[in-house]
């Protein structure tokens, strides 16, 4: 038994660098930065962290608002925003503003930060989409209240043309 069993293996080490953990590149504004920034602005926004602090979505009544992912090099935010304020950061940034695929919607953009984007721009993206999604969720009330407003008219229609038949067959009788 013993011969059958392999040796360790005691390999040469020489050249051959442990693995170290990189460092992660100093950012400004700081991930947890940009949440801090939205709670204490809104107080209907909530974090919900991911793996570490520094990858968070901001939702606003269960819906997502902004995504960020932190990395060793950047940090990338995704978020919903008007398209002509989305214009201005693409000129502004040109290379890091892209639209974005993964949450479906028209007005999901991205943002690639990596020390080059002005913190300022950072903080008012959550400005930016807190207005867009607020405007959104207002639109679509509007809209659910015209249906209603539309199904009452016709209903109220369909009833006084059923008086009026009512009318008619009694006045024949």
């Amino acid at each position: 038994k013993e011969l059958c069993q392999p040796e360790p293996k005691t390999g040469n080490l020489i050249g051959k660098n442990p693995k170290v953990p990189k460092e992660k590149a100093k950012i400004t504004p700081e991930t947890p930065a940009i949440a801090k920034d939205a709670t204490a602005k809104y107080p209907d926004i909530e974090i919900k962290i991911g793996k570490d602090e520094e990858n968070f979505k901001i939702m606003r009544k269960r819906k997502p608002l902004m995504i960020v992912q932190r990395t060793n090099n950047d940090y990338r935010i995704t978020y919903q925003i008007k398209p002509i304020s989305a214009s201005k950061l693409l000129n502004k940034y040109p290379g890091s503003v892209s639209k974005c695929a993964t949450p479906e919607g028209p007005q999901w953009f991205k943002i690639v930060n990596k020390g080059n984007v002005e913190e300022a721009d950072i903080l008012s993206l959550i400005d930016l989409s807190h207005k867009y999604v607020e405007d959104e969720e207002a639109k679509a009330l509007a809209k659910k209240e015209k249906a209603k407003e539309r199904a009452k008219a016709k209903k109220a229609k369909e009833r006084a043309k059923a008086k009026e038949a009512a009318k008619k067959e009694k006045a024949n009788e």
